[in-house]
């Protein structure tokens, strides 16, 4: 077993986890759908999980054909996984067949913690690779001044409790996400 195999199956583990707990939350909320108060803020959360941990999954099938890598990397690799799957578990709520079910009521609680997650997200999976790219001479600054970007979006809807900004931010970065990786060609 390569190494590529052994760290791409834990990592593959943890990231369908967090799929699964996004399609069995959203399954509850449909089947008692006539009990849910909805709200678009935790879809969207949800939506932006979804997209995160497709990417993580990508990111991490394309690096098959990298170079072997050290112990460090691979724990770098599943804290990202569990960032990404905290951030799935977080995103909608896990009761559904039971009362009702607040959406907005259900974000505005796990705002600050979903938020704090996807900006530990981004810096992890952006901003500290951007950077270091750039320290190493390659030519990552458009990528850093991204992340960059996000991450404070990420920041501001930590503290910012209005719904609308928290809609208007993760509305447009699932939008941005799904126009910049919506369309790109899967090859392997």
């Amino acid at each position: 077993m390569s190494v590529f195999e052994f760290t791409f199956g834990l990592i593959a583990i943890i990231l369908g986890l967090a799929l699964t707990d996004i399609a069995t939350s959203l399954h509850r909320l449909v089947m008692n759908r006539a009990r849910v108060k909805w709200h678009p803020l935790p879809l969207l959360a949800a939506a932006l999980a979804l997209w995160a941990v497709i990417l993580q999954w990508w990111t991490a099938w394309e690096s098959r054909a990298g170079k072997e890598q050290v112990f460090s990397s691979l724990v770098y690799a599943i804290a990202q996984a569990l960032v990404l799957f905290l951030m799935a578990a977080a995103s909608l709520p896990d009761k559904g067949d039971e009362g009702e079910v607040d959406l907005g009521a259900h974000y505005d609680k796990v705002r600050p913690y979903y938020m704090s997650l996807a900006l530990i997200m981004v810096m992890t999976a952006g901003v500290v690779p951007s950077i270091s790219g750039l320290v190493e001479g390659q030519p990552y600054l458009g990528s850093a001044i991204a992340n960059g970007v996000l991450a404070v979006a990420f920041a501001v809807c930590i503290f910012v409790r209005r719904r609308w900004v928290n809609t208007a931010v993760l509305a447009l970065i699932v939008l941005l996400l799904a126009g910049r990786w919506g369309l790109t060609e899967l090859r392997g």
